[in-house]
């Protein structure tokens, strides 16, 4: 997914502050497995140890050929959800990297929303099968819901009346 590839990105270009901040939102578990874990993994050990962040330090120490090409990649391509920005009137010539990030964070969140939605509407099918009081579930479902449209109201470019 796009926020993923540009989280990692932002990762990999800014070092410490930024995968502290990252991490401090999202857990490495959201992220999917294989390369994109394999990367998390590698950015949390490193973004500790002391010195320069420097990715091109980071891939002559990797022996790995697959995973230094997909940072590569990553590295060298524009930002994904970037690519969006001008329809929304928020494009510059340098995407402010805080803002890119905080952007990721809210559509990793609003899709975690998606699914406890999704999972609370089992569990309620699976209670109401059961007899059970189904009240619980629909005041976890409001609630999510209530959180989703907060999210998108915060990911809407600010509108002049």
């Amino acid at each position: 997914p796009a926020a993923q590839r540009d989280l990692l990105k932002l990762m990999l270009e800014h070092g410490p502050p930024m995968v502290r901040f990252i991490f401090t939102h999202i857990t490495p578990d959201r992220f999917s497995e294989g390369v994109a874990r394999e990367i998390v993994d590698l950015l949390r050990a490193r973004s500790d140890q002391e010195g320069e962040w420097d990715v091109s330090m980071l891939l002559d120490q990797l022996d790995d050929e697959g995973l230094k090409r997909s940072i590569a990649d990553m590295v060298f391509s524009k930002y994904e959800l970037s690519k969006g920005w001008e329809a929304m009137g928020a494009a510059s010539e340098e995407p402010d990297p805080w803002k890119i990030a905080e952007h990721c964070l809210l559509l990793f969140r609003r899709k975690e929303i998606g699914d406890l939605i999704a999972e609370n509407q089992n569990r309620m099918r699976e209670a109401s099968t059961r007899g059970e009081p189904a009240k619980p579930y629909l005041e976890q479902h409001q609630a999510l819901l209530a959180e989703k449209k907060e999210l998108d109201a915060r990911s809407q470019p600010n509108r002049n009346p």
